[in-house]
């Protein structure tokens, strides 16, 4: 994604850019095409569908990182865009450019983790080898599942890290007892949810670490 695509501190796709370029690049496809004296701007003609302002345009977005913009839809208003064509231009953005978004706020998310954890255990060196102990540690004694969950997250690797220094043997609820409704497979659907990975909403982050401990007590 271009930087100049990219609103990095609202973590946003800059819709007002992509727009400019693609004006841009339309004006230099239609540049030697001179339209007949007699015909009106095409701004000028009225549109089935254009309503009288950008405000007026009804926009439906269920995306996190794509949001109405109203100089955008200013600059669809001038050119012209009824309002299926510019629920259209949000659609687009939405499945095109959310993903390589998402992909941004992830590795951004993941990078002030290591600088967290680095900082907790002295230096990136150290965090090196905690890491690799923390590994080969959880090997048999945690399911891959758990462990990777647990792991992606600050509290969890800390933990973890208490489990293995007290030599802790992580074990499931005692036979007997009835089985929770949470499974782990619930609290990793938590985990991908953006409010957790990217918000870092402090009561969905409390369930996901609530729930590991009753699916482990022992963490």
């Amino acid at each position: 994604m271009p930087d100049k695509f990219w609103d990095a501190a609202g973590g946003t796709v800059r819709l007002d850019a992509l727009i400019r370029s693609y004006r841009a690049l339309e004006r230099r496809l239609s540049e030697g095409t001179d339209a007949p004296a007699h015909m009106p701007a095409a701004a000028q003609l009225p549109r089935p569908g254009v309503p009288d302002s950008a405000a007026a345009y009804r926009i439906d977005i269920d995306d996190p990182f794509v949001r109405s913009d109203p100089a955008v839809n200013e600059m669809l208003h001038a050119a012209g865009f009824t309002e299926d064509q510019v629920q259209l231009v949000y659609d687009l953005a939405s499945e095109v450019l959310t993903p390589v978004a998402r992909g941004l706020a992830m590795r951004a998310a993941g990078a002030e983790h290591k600088a967290r954890l680095e900082a907790h255990f002295g230096g990136p060196e150290r965090w090196t080898e905690v890491r690799r102990q923390l590994l080969r540690w959880a090997r048999g004694k945690l399911p891959e599942d758990a462990y990777k969950a647990l792991a992606s997250t600050y509290e969890g690797v800390l933990a973890l890290h208490r489990m293995m220094e007290r030599k802790e043997e992580p074990a499931p609820l005692g036979q007997g007892e009835p089985v929770p409704e949470l499974t782990e497979d619930q609290l990793r659907r938590k985990m991908r949810d953006p409010r957790y990975w990217r918000d870092r909403d402090p009561a969905i982050q409390r369930e996901v670490s609530d729930g590991f401990k009753r699916l482990y007590p022992s963490g």
